[in-house]
């Protein structure tokens, strides 16, 4: 159950900290992709106020479901049979740190950026 609740929490958390970054633009007038539109039109094939409330909607249920898996992931790690790789920063001391985690973290979130991209790309081309 904490793992649940912990990944709810830091997903919408994350998911909130993303948007946000994402119409930072908007701020200083400048040019910015709609994320929330875009992916609410997936499913709506029309881009207005509807879809980018389903769009938002898709966007936290799919930040949770990926807090989740990180969260899964981590705790195979730290508590399963697979021990981490130890890439430890501050080691002996009280806030040792292993980097193998926010490592982890970046190169997931890269590729599923890729992944995103590439079948928003392939669906724009049919």
């Amino acid at each position: 159950m904490g793992l649940f609740l912990a990944s709810t929490i830091s997903g919408l958390v994350a998911t909130g900290v993303m948007i946000a970054s994402l119409y930072l633009p908007v701020v200083r007038r400048g040019l910015y992709y709609d994320t929330l539109g875009a992916l609410g039109s997936t499913l709506l094939d029309r881009v207005d106020a509807r879809s980018r409330v389903l769009g938002a909607g898709l966007l936290l249920l799919g930040g949770v479901f990926f807090a989740l898996f990180y969260g899964w992931y981590a705790l195979m790690f730290i508590s399963g049979p697979f021990p981490a790789p130890p890439y430890l920063l501050f080691a002996g001391t009280s806030a040792e740190l292993n980097l193998f985690f926010p490592l982890f973290g970046l190169v997931a979130g890269f590729y599923h950026g890729i992944f995103i991209s590439l079948s928003r790309s392939s669906r724009r081309s049919s």
